[in-house]
């Protein structure tokens, strides 16, 4: 009864804090996660960084930091990076999955760039995806798009590939010229071929040679042979 009533005691005792400013010397040499601290008397301490401490301290911070008497014991604790003076960058690192919630707009502005590096996989859920920029340049092994109604607008487009395959139920094109050189050889199969020429079809070739399973027809006016 008397140990019940001593540990109600020390669970309801308000823990004893003291908080001050020091420095980081260096991190742990045996656990990343515990860091030496000098004080303004020159004591070192290892502390470990608070879960709240969002930017991971690095040997020359000036941190603020203190001893917590627990169930556990005392142990000292980084609670906030006060200042830096070097150039190093400052760095979020989390132990766990991050999740960043917010009822307005999230806005990421930086006047250099932005980078998103991840080994695994990088998704982009939304009811609306808008990219603006004055230039755009992607890599991929393999690219799948898919999509119930897209709409391209070029100035000019220059399109690259050793092979080209396009299915299509219904392919229909309009321009105002439309030119085309093939260097080795040009196969076209159809069911049916209709051509409708308004002005004049010129048709040139060192040999030519027409071939047909039933007859060839020719229907005009005048007709020359040479």
């Amino acid at each position: 009864m008397k140990n019940a009533q001593r540990k109600i005691q020390n669970l309801t005792t308000p823990a004893e804090s003291a908080f001050e400013m020091g420095w980081v010397v260096e991190s742990g040499s045996t656990d990343e996660a515990a860091l030496q601290l000098v004080d303004r008397d020159g004591n070192v301490f290892i502390a470990r960084k608070a879960f709240s401490c969002v930017i991971e301290p690095v040997p020359g911070d000036q941190v603020l930091w203190g001893f917590v008497d627990d169930l556990s014991g005392r142990q000292a604790w980084i609670l906030a990076v006060l200042s830096r003076h070097t150039a190093d960058a400052a760095v979020m690192k989390f132990d766990r999955p991050l999740q960043m919630n917010s009822l307005e707009k999230i806005s990421l502005i930086s006047a250099k760039g932005i980078e998103s590096l991840t080994d695994g996989s990088l998704n982009f859920v939304g009811k609306a995806l808008k990219v603006i920029a004055t230039q755009a340049e992607g890599h991929t092994d393999e690219s799948v798009w898919s999509s119930r109604r897209m709409v391209s607008n070029f100035k000019q487009l220059s399109v690259v590939s050793e092979t080209c395959t396009s299915v299509f139920q219904t392919l229909i094109q309009r321009m105002e010229s439309y030119m085309r050189r093939v260097d080795g050889v040009e196969d076209v199969q159809a069911g049916s071929l209709h051509q409708a020429v308004d002005g004049t079809v010129t048709i040139y070739s060192k040999d030519t040679l027409l071939t047909s399973e039933n007859q060839v027809k020719i229907n005009a006016e005048v007709v020359h042979l040479s």
